[in-house]
This record gives structure tokens, C-alpha cells and sequence, in this order.
């Protein structure tokens, strides 16, 4: 519905030009979870539950000696989404989520075709409630939206999150 009302107000006179949510991220990373292997294990349960998808395991590129992280280390876990999975995840973020934080106030209005921010530990997911001693110790969630076409800005604009609009916004919320 997004998609045909930007395509009738947009540039774009062909519908494979009008712009369309790609993809969605969500990412938990700690690095401690490097030094303790069983530490990794909340995460992708927890990222399992509440997106239905299998997560995935992130590992380190690069060596960063300060905090005895070595290549190939464990850090993280992530899943993508896409298609009908990232619209059910989009509404409910939207309607459950996010307005059941305490302290939100909105998410950063978008830059270009991507919308990236982050939910603070208190993250309140119906899946996580249920299990809440056990996700209790979980770092921030980072989110990451991706749009296609000319107008992706515009297009991630129109989707039904509260935005702020001042640049003083914090990085996390929650």
C-alpha cells in the first residue's frame, strides 16, 4: 500500500522503479561472548523467538588487542529479514514494541535509503516476556532497515513509526 501510494505521488511512471523495503536487520553483539562460547547461546534464542527465523552466529574480521578479541572470534548473532516476515516484524515493532517502552520517544527520521537504531535492554517483545530470567542479560538490539528505488527516504518516511525530528535524538532507546 506504501509502495502504490509513493508510486502515484513519486517520479516513477514504472512500478518496478517505486521504491520497496528490501530487507531488515536485527543484531545482538557483546564481546564478552568471546571469551565465553556458552554466552552466545541466549542471543540466538532470543533473536530465534521473536523473529521465527534461525539466527545466525557474527564473528570478529579483524584482531583488536584491547579487548583480547582474536580473528574469528565469536561476538554476535544476527537474522535478516525479508518479504511478508519483515512486514508481520515491522508491525509488530510498531504497534507492540516500541509504544511499550517507557521512555520512547521516537525513532531518528531516516538518512537516505537506510533506517538503522537502537533498542535499549528493556525491550518489551511478547516472546521475551515469557522467558524474561533468561533474555534478562541481553545487550542493546540494532535494527537496520533498507529500502530500494529513488525515493527509499521517503519511503521509509512513510512507514508507521514515530520518527523525531530533532538531531539531539539519543542513539538508543528504551
Amino acid at each position: 500500500l506504501l509502495r502504490q501510494d509513493l508510486l502515484l505521488r513519486g517520479s516513477s511512471r514504472n512500478p518496478q522503479e517505486a521504491s520497496a523495503l528490501i530487507k531488515g536487520s536485527l543484531h545482538l553483539a557483546s564481546p564478552t561472548w568471546a571469551q565465553e562460547k556458552k554466552g552466545i547461546l541466549t542471543p540466538l534464542l532470543a533473536l530465534e523467538a521473536f523473529t521465527g527465523q534461525r539466527a545466525q552466529v557474527t564473528t570478529s574480521q579483524q584482531m583488536v588487542p584491547s579487548l583480547k578479541i582474536r580473528r574469528g572470534m565469536v561476538l554476535g548473532a544476527k537474522v535478516t529479514l525479508r518479504g511478508s516476515s519483515l512486514s508481520a516484524f515491522l508491525l509488530r515493532l510498531a504497534f507492540l514494541a516500541l509504544p511499550a517502552l517507557p521512555q520512547w520517544k521516537g525513532i531518528p527520521l531516516p538518512e537516505g535509503n537506510f533506517l538503522s537504531f537502537r533498542m535499549g535492554r528493556g525491550v518489551a517483545f511478547r516472546e521475551w516476556e515469557r522467558h524474561h530470567d533468561l533474555f534478562q542479560e541481553l545487550p542493546p538490539l540494532d535494527l537496520t532497515f533498507q529500502a530500494s528505488g529513488k525515493e527509499g527516504e521517503a519511503f521509509l518516511r512513510s512507514l508507521p513509526l514515530a520518527f523525531t525530528s530533532s538531531t539531539s535524538t539519543p542513539s538508543s532507546l528504551g
